[in-house]
């Protein structure tokens, strides 16, 4: 911001202060008017009218008013610090002391100044001193205590937002190393498939696995730094991987897919289902004899999003070992939704092996959580 821009909002700022300031002191001063006004009617020989109860309340709060800014400025100057807080005490109690003998006697001077002059001033300043300097001196510490309130709280938001940013950025962080980290295994092992084909001396479906790639490559590239895309967009992309993994087993294995129409525009995390589905072609078609079968479901139920996807190979172990792609996916979910997720994998009650995914049924994207 240019030093003429700053300025500027500065003196907007001290503005607005001011007229926030005024603008209190002539609203209450109004409405004790009214009360002494409305008190004299009951006092027949002491009855005044509303004027003169204005011209009586109206002085103590201008003069307030103009010492306001002063006690904001010592409030904001000396803050009880641990490191200065006896400093800071005494120059309030000093102030306090100023501010009241300055209240007094200036609303003195201006009550002289718009009232009749029935009294001089050293006679009506004697009395304010008298019934009004305690009552002053704890105005001033009313004041520099809500000062001080709206200081501290001010500086715990400001802290709070600095906190909450600084852990969104390192979350956001960690899920694009989580994502980079999918990127090149999922690259890796299509290549070592497509050189264990060219190997086999497969030049046509090697041609073609390697356009599948680049059309691969580039929605994913699409993706950029987005964290959730809709269901629909998630399912586009997983064709175009199992279109190559197709190419690779041939006709080893079938696909279905059971997916809600209520789901399709739901915001999931980019290339969830891509690791789990890899996971379900080599670690349980790749070590099955015969054909098998893949099974991806999506339902959508009280605000809450189930996706499921099993295979018919021959399932995780007792402890299964989640690995790069199926444990990075569980740690983009606890990024993402913190504990409001739920990841499980294990067996399949018919055999083979069952993930599921239960997150918040959501249109918007949501702000990563730490």
């Amino acid at each position: 911001m240019t030093q003429p821009a700053e300025m500027s909002r500065v003196r907007r700022q001290i503005l607005q202060v001011a007229g926030v300031i005024v603008g209190c002191s002539i609203i209450l001063a109004l409405i004790e008017a009214t009360q002494v006004y409305l008190a004299s009617t009951d006092m027949e020989p002491m009855r005044i009218t509303w004027r003169v109860a204005f011209e009586k309340t109206m002085p103590s709060w201008l003069v307030l008013a103009a010492l306001t800014p002063g006690i904001l400025y010592l409030s904001n100057r000396f803050p009880f610090e641990r490191r200065n807080w006896v400093r800071s005490l005494a120059v309030h109690a000093l102030a306090g002391v100023v501010f009241a003998f300055a209240h007094l006697a200036g609303t003195e001077l201006l009550y002289l100044s718009v009232a009749e002059k029935t009294k001089g001033f050293r006679s009506g300043f004697s009395q304010l001193l008298h019934f009004y300097f305690a009552l002053d001196v704890f105005t001033y510490w009313a004041i520099v205590a809500a000062c001080l309130g709206f200081y501290y709280y001010r500086e715990y938001r400001n802290r709070e937002l600095t906190a909450s940013r600084l852990q969104a950025s390192l979350t956001e962080a960690r899920l694009e190393a989580l994502r980079a980290q999918l990127n090149p295994h999922f690259l890796f092992n299509t290549l070592n498939a497509i050189s264990a084909l060219s190997l086999k001396g497969e030049p046509v479906v090697v041609a073609e696995m390697l356009g599948r790639l680049s059309d691969l490559l580039r929605a994913t590239l699409d993706h950029g730094r987005t964290q959730e895309i809709p269901l629909a967009r998630e399912l586009e992309f997983l064709d175009s991987y199992l279109a190559i993994q197709r190419l690779r087993f041939g006709e080893r294995f079938t696909v279905t897919q059971r997916i809600s129409p209520e789901t399709l525009d739901a915001l999931v995390p980019s290339l969830i289902l891509q690791p789990i589905v890899e996971n379900a072609v080599v670690h349980g078609i790749g070590k099955q004899l015969g054909r098998g079968s893949i099974d991806i479901s999506a339902t959508r139920d009280n605000g809450v999003l189930r996706l499921e996807v099993r295979d018919s190979g021959p399932g995780f172990t007792a402890l299964p070992d989640e690995g790069i792609g199926l444990g990075n996916t569980r740690s983009r979910l606890e990024q993402l939704y913190g504990t409001g997720y739920a990841f499980e994998c294990g067996r399949a009650p018919e055999g083979g092996a069952v993930v599921r995914i239960t997150i918040p049924a959501h249109l918007e994207p949501r702000h990563a959580t730490a």
